[in-house]
């Protein structure tokens, strides 16, 4: 499912009861914290190795 906007502004600064994790396409994916905290990551590999940035 793609990331919206929409989306990012209704999770934003509230609270959760669990970490979300949801992930767009060429390994771009969001995690929202459970306290309403949103943070962007970019998985890749290197090396057969599973890498965050």
């Amino acid at each position: 499912m793609a990331l919206s906007d929409m989306w990012l502004r209704s999770v934003l600064g509230k609270s959760q009861t669990q970490r979300i994790e949801k992930a767009d396409r060429n390994g771009l994916s969001v995690r929202v914290t459970p306290t309403g905290k949103v943070n962007f990551q970019l998985r890749f590999r290197i090396n057969k190795s599973l890498e965050f940035i």
